[in-house]
């Protein structure tokens, strides 16, 4: 079992090494987090239409059910957007059960990037993504839990190519750490602290 469980750990830290994006959601201090990192191989993209000059793409989205993921920090990213198909997109349908939601209350990041991973096929780039900058992005819903949110804790992994050129991204969300886990651990902490004390005559 534990044999197993290293596997399972070794094979999902190995798949999001190897993933272009890497998205990380955690449930921190009341709020749902997300942060994109990482960059867009142009290459394995299929040009499909833009740029986009003067429309005012650039919102950040979360749709676990379509799925889509959108980072950006100011609506006006967007402009200059350019759309671009996925070509043999390969990945879950879903990551969730929720809703869509354009609205986060915290948005940051100097790039912009849309990846519609459902019946679109398609990925949306600011020009500078485009052409293979770093995306460093994070967006929050405040007094948010994962099912207000509506989305499920797991490890999910889309991939696309064009010819021999691939590229993907790693979606993690973490689970959430259960009261009785943190309290337990802040019990240890205190019981670890009066022991030190006790030892050194305190």
């Amino acid at each position: 079992m534990k044999t197993t469980n290293v596997f399972l750990l070794m094979l999902f830290a190995a798949s999001s090494v190897q993933a272009t994006l890497f998205v990380h959601v955690s449930y921190t201090n009341g709020a749902t987090e997300f942060s994109i990192s990482g960059s867009v191989n142009p290459s394995a993209l299929t040009y499909r239409g833009g740029p986009y000059i003067g429309a005012a793409t650039g919102v950040p989205a979360i749709g676990p059910t379509v799925p889509l993921l959108g980072f950006g920090g100011d609506g006006d990213l967007g402009l200059n957007a350019t759309v671009y198909d996925l070509p043999n997109l390969a990945g879950p349908s879903a990551f969730g059960t929720g809703r869509y939601d354009l609205n986060p209350d915290q948005h940051t990041g100097s790039n912009y990037v849309e990846l519609n991973f459902g019946t679109g096929h398609s990925i949306m780039l600011d020009q500078y993504t485009a052409r293979g900058a770093t995306v460093n992005d994070t967006l929050a819903f405040n007094d948010a839990t994962y099912a207000f949110v509506g989305i499920r804790p797991g490890i999910y992994i889309w991939s696309w190519s064009n010819g021999s050129v691939a590229d993907s991204l790693t979606l993690q969300i973490d689970p959430i750490p259960e009261p009785g886990t943190v309290a337990l651990a802040g019990l240890g902490a205190i019981t670890a602290l009066v022991y030190a004390r006790r030892r050194s005559g305190k």
